[in-house]
């Protein structure tokens, strides 16, 4: 059997769905997610994490600089909000 090559790729849809490589049903969300370049269909975490890895440990930063962001934001929001 050959590794299945995956992709990083934007996803437009929440769904929950067959994942492409277990076939068992997962959430996935809006934003980057791991799809089958040859089909395009959305791979789970768990398979990502056996067959690319790599990938996965990119999508984890993102979200972990992301959620940092968001947070940073939102402290600085309230720092800087009147106190009444």
């Amino acid at each position: 059997m050959s590794i299945p090559r995956l992709v990083i790729a934007r996803n437009t849809g929440t769904r929950r769905i067959l994942c492409a490589l277990c076939n068992k049903r997962r959430d996935f969300t809006l934003g980057l997610e791991l799809f089958r370049v040859d089909t395009m269909e959305l791979v789970c975490w768990l398979c990502g994490k056996e067959h690319a890895s790599d990938l996965v440990a990119l999508l984890s930063l993102g979200w972990t600089a992301s959620s940092f962001a968001w947070e940073h934001k939102k402290a600085q929001e309230l720092s800087l909000a009147p106190l009444n």
